[in-house]
């Protein structure tokens, strides 16, 4: 607070120099000239009537020494130098030229002398003062009030080496005194006081980001003494790299507080049950504060510091949602839930801080450039390619689906045709080089608010109609009919040489004479009866890895297109919804009571199916996709 006072204080003043200067300029000149020309008349009078010739001289000389006649002569008629009566007062002419520092200090010492011989030569009976008490009360008068005349005539100079706090960074003293290269940048004042001014999130203390940027003037100060007093390039070299390396950090400071604010705020309207009732978050006034932080000259160059905060969020966003994909490719489609938590967590906090006034790119060209969905070689970006790789990899092989919960579940016995240890080595890396602090901004906000949405989410290792819709959503419509192609393959593929080959070798090898039994034998006696006639199929080693695995895999494709659909259909019927007052169909879309979604979504599709069918530019599936 200090420091900041001290800089604030001297930039006003100096920002109103062009102001104060003329003033001041002209009111010494008026001082000067009124004390020379008019005030020290009659003591000229009185010394030269007393035939006083040495003080006479003295008076005469401090009005030579200073005089702005006007015209540029000295008046003809000057009676007081004989000593009468008659001289009038004479016009100063205003001019914004005041005595210079030399003229200041020889009239100063001029006038310590002639008050310093009238004290002492002072008159008796016989003899009368060189000067009078009254003249030389006005003498010390006029020395007292332009006492800190050259100071006022130098504002700026006199300003700057007042609030030059270079000795709060110089310590080249110190580093003989260690025999040390350099001190690290946190021992380092100028940004201990900065970043303390960003973290302190004491009650009441909301003002002290305003003082930010402050201490950050100490550079400043630092370097000009380093190249105009001290004269030292190798000094000023070293702040300069410690400059470059200070604003970096804080800028990089300023954009975490800013949107660890923010992805609290989203967290708080996406979960509200699982931030804890009263959590403190930062006070808005110190963000908007960080947010619209001013201009910054330092080392002659200026850094618009607001803006470059901006861009330090915007990086934040971005790997905040990398993150999310990361998560996602290695741990498999059942985390789909968590990525479209995450995607909303982002939307949201990118929403929040554009009503706030931050220059941000658009949150769809940033989320497609996270997935590489604007990559003209992989058709549909990153997450259907490995949608698609985990279904075929991992999805099919290993789950089981439950018709009861209509929930794919992970079986007890599964055949994984790879692993994701890549995939979850780069997680793993990128999560040691974003800290676990910043981990956890990049989730949910916070530790505890992750670890229960986290908790709610990721329940079981399972893939329902919940996490289909997920899909969609984090894939986008456009990008739905890709990886149903892409499922259309994988089924052909699995009949075409999973099955199909099987089946032509095990046809051959069914006894033609193999018939159902009579009932009279009983289930056991007709399993029996079968695993006789069987026995060779039974014991065929590929039985189970390729039939039934591949059968397998086909039901679990089929339930899984089927939960799609069903998705799709939801997803349909809300786009249709908000559709309504553009395409004209309140009356014939309207969901009768009766209806259930499911029926209405098919309807609304079915008519959506119709529209792009039949061609023209109306509101057809192509156009809503």
């Amino acid at each position: 607070e200090v420091v900041g006072l001290i800089k604030g204080l001297a930039g006003q003043v100096k920002t109103l120099e062009h102001v104060t200067a003329p003033v001041v300029r002209l009111h010494f000149h008026q001082q000067v000239q009124e004390l020379v020309q008019n005030s020290i008349t009659p003591m000229i009078k009185h010394a030269a009537k007393k035939t006083k010739k040495e003080m006479t001289d003295m008076l005469l000389i401090l009005r030579t020494i200073a005089a702005d006649w006007q015209g540029g002569r000295e008046p003809a008629a000057q009676p007081e130098l004989q000593g009468k009566s008659g001289a009038e007062a004479r016009v100063i002419v205003a001019r914004k030229t005041p005595p210079s520092n030399s003229q200041f200090v020889l009239m100063r010492a001029l006038i310590t002398r002639i008050v310093s011989r009238a004290e002492t030569h002072r008159g008796g009976y016989f003899s009368t003062d060189e000067l009078k008490k009254d003249d030389g009360k006005i003498l010390k008068a006029w020395v007292r009030s332009t006492w800190h005349a050259d100071g006022l005539l130098r504002l700026g100079t006199v300003v700057d080496t007042a609030s030059d706090l270079s000795d709060l960074y110089l310590r080249e003293f110190y580093l003989e005194m260690t025999k040390a290269i350099q001190f690290p940048i946190s021992s380092s004042f100028p940004w201990i006081l900065s970043s303390f001014a960003i973290k302190d999130s004491r009650s009441g203390k909301a003002r002290m980001a305003e003082q930010a940027l402050f201490p950050l003037e100490i550079y400043n100060d630092a370097a000009a003494r380093a190249l105009s007093a001290l004269k030292q390039r190798h000094i000023y070299m070293e702040i300069e790299a410690e400059v470059q390396i200070c604003i970096s950090q804080f800028l990089e400071l300023a954009a975490r507080k800013v949107y660890s604010h923010y992805r609290q705020r989203a967290a708080a309207l996406l979960f509200p049950s699982a931030v804890a009732e009263g959590a403190a978050l930062l006070e808005a006034s110190r963000v908007r504060v960080l947010l619209r932080l001013p201009a910054m000259q330092i080392l002659g160059r200026t850094v618009e510091m607001a803006t470059a905060v901006g861009e330090q969020v915007a990086l934040l966003l971005r790997k905040s949602m990398l993150l999310a994909v990361m998560r996602f490719e290695a741990k498999g489609l059942c985390r789909v839930r968590e990525l479209a938590a995450l995607h909303r967590m982002a939307s949201v906090t990118h929403r929040l801080l554009v009503q706030d006034g931050v220059h941000l790119p658009d949150f769809g060209e940033t989320w497609a450039e996270v997935v590489e969905a604007l990559n003209a070689i992989a058709v549909g970006g990153r997450l259907v390619k490995h949608v698609v790789v985990e279904l075929s990899a991992f999805f099919l092989p290993s789950m089981t689906f439950q018709e009861a919960t209509r929930t794919f579940k992970e079986g007890a016995v599964g055949f994984p045709l790879s692993d994701r240890s890549e995939e979850e080595s780069e997680l793993r890396k990128m999560e040691e080089d974003s800290g676990r602090s910043m981990h956890f901004l990049h989730l949910f906000g916070t530790k505890a608010v992750t670890e229960t949405v986290t908790r709610d989410l990721l329940t079981t290792e399972e893939f329902g109609p919940a996490h289909a819709i997920d899909l969609i959503e984090v894939l986008g419509l456009e990008n739905v009919g890709l990886l149903l192609t892409s499922c259309q393959d994988l089924l052909s593929e699995r009949l075409t040489q999973g099955v199909l080959p099987y089946v032509l070798k095990i046809i051959p090898g069914v006894p033609r004479d193999t018939k159902l039994q009579s009932f009279k034998y009983g289930v056991d006696g007709l399993l029996k009866y079968l695993e006789a006639k069987l026995v060779d199929l039974i014991t065929y080693s590929d039985l189970k890895w390729g039939v039934l695995q591949s059968l397998r895999e086909l039901g679990n494709l089929v339930c899984f297109v089927r939960l799609l659909e069903e998705a799709l259909t939801l997803s349909y019927a809300k786009a249709a919804t908000s559709l309504q007052p553009l395409v004209g169909a309140e009356n014939k879309h309207r969901t009768p009571p009766s209806d259930t979604a499911h029926e209405a979504g098919a309807r609304v599709k079915d008519s959506l199916k119709l529209g792009s069918a039949a061609g023209g530019d109306g509101w057809g599936l192509g156009a809503l996709q």
